[in-house]
C-alpha cells in the first residue's frame, strides 16, 4: 500500500479518490474507495492520524540545504 497516497485524498491499495460516508448518527466518518473491488476503508481518526504521521515524517527526513551563513552569523 502506498500511504502518502492519503495525503491527496487517494485509496493506499488502488489509487482512486476517497468518497467519504457519515455512519449511523454520532459515529464518525468513513472513507471508502469506491472501486467495488478494492476494499478499502477508514475511519475519520484513523486517516488523520495517519495523514499526520506522514507529515511528521517527512519533515524529519526533508533534505536540509548548506548555508555557511547558518553556522558563522555576523
Amino acid at each position: 500500500m502506498i500511504w502518502n497516497n492519503l495525503k491527496s485524498n487517494k485509496c493506499p491499495k488502488c489509487g482512486k479518490t476517497l468518497d467519504w460516508k457519515q455512519g449511523i448518527p454520532g459515529v464518525e466518518v468513513v472513507y471508502i474507495c469506491p472501486d467495488s473491488k478494492c476494499d478499502f476503508k477508514i475511519g475519520e481518526k484513523k486517516f488523520t492520524d495517519t495523514v499526520r504521521s506522514l507529515y511528521r515524517k517527512g519533515d524529519r527526513n526533508e533534505i536540509k540545504h548548506y548555508r555557511p551563513a547558518d553556522e558563522n552569523p555576523e
